[in-house]
């Protein structure tokens, strides 16, 4: 507990500095976590370093470099020819390298890298700097009040063959408190910011409510891969904590769906 809790203390300040900061600093940062995820994905699914594993690297950076520019049609592009690309490796290296190896590198790519760069889309969307909290807010904020929900109250299984101790009181309790805090920002927001034609209250707790239902299927998602693999960890980058997949699963699910709030509530 005490290790967790230091490089907490160490990791949590360092993520506020480069989400604050925005920009390069932010854009290097998320590609990072993105590679450093997609290898922990990859290790866990493959067992052994594959050609199309190294493929999937250097899309996800490519990716990075081209996210200001090209936008979503740049985003299609590479998703694309990331694609295009694995059919080509599948074709010059059966049976060595199989449709199912070239489908896990695919999912691979999209679960970490892409949904992860939400958190840069929305940190460089309308008034993103505001709003991008609410992504660690319904992610980290559900977390807790799921915990201890569930420790007080919790009777109900949600899903005993995934997560044994997770329960439905638990998961409903970590929804509310999610939009309890993104209420509470949304207060603090209206009161020091005046951001025009936008209801930041509504938007705020739309977010609040909707991140925290994706950042429990995240989390539960990214517990069904370890089932299946077999691991408890995906890795062991952050001490106390696990691998970035193990910190940030519930971001994975929760940045993208605040990003589309933001898309469906600001003109």
């Amino acid at each position: 507990m005490a290790v967790r809790i230091i490089s907490s203390l160490i990791g949590l300040p360092l993520l506020i500095f480069m989400v604050y900061t925005g920009g390069i600093p932010l854009l290097v940062t998320n590609m990072v976590l993105a590679i450093v995820g997609m290898k922990e994905f990859y290790m866990s699914m493959f067992k052994k370093r594959l050609l199309i594993c190294y493929l999937g690297y250097a899309f996800a950076i490519i990716l990075y470099m081209i996210i200001d520019m090209e936008g979503t049609k740049g985003i299609m592009a590479i998703c694309s020819l990331f694609l295009i690309s694995l059919m080509m490796v599948l074709v010059f290296q059966f049976p060595k390298i199989n449709i199912i190896d070239c489908a896990i590198a695919f999912f691979g790519f999209f679960y970490v890298a892409l949904l992860i760069s939400f958190v840069y889309q929305v940190r460089h969307y309308s008034y993103g700097r505001f709003f991008v909290w609410l992504i660690f807010i319904c992610a980290f904020g559900c977390d807790t009040f799921a915990y201890f929900t569930g420790t007080l109250f919790g009777k109900h299984k949600l899903v005993p063959t995934l997560s044994p101790k997770k329960t439905v009181e638990g998961a409903v309790g970590g929804v509310l408190g999610a939009v309890i805090l993104a209420y509470i920002y949304s207060v603090a927001v209206s009161k020091l910011f005046f951001l025009e034609d936008i209801n930041i209250v509504l938007l705020c707790t739309i977010a609040g409510a909707a991140g925290a239902v994706f950042a429990q299927l995240g989390d539960l998602s990214a517990s069904a891969i370890k089932r299946y693999t077999g691991i408890k960890d995906f890795g062991k980058i952050i001490p106390g904590h696990g691998g970035v997949l193990d910190r940030f699963d519930s971001v994975l699910f929760t940045a993208p769906a605040v990003y589309f709030v933001m898309l469906l509530l600001i003109k």
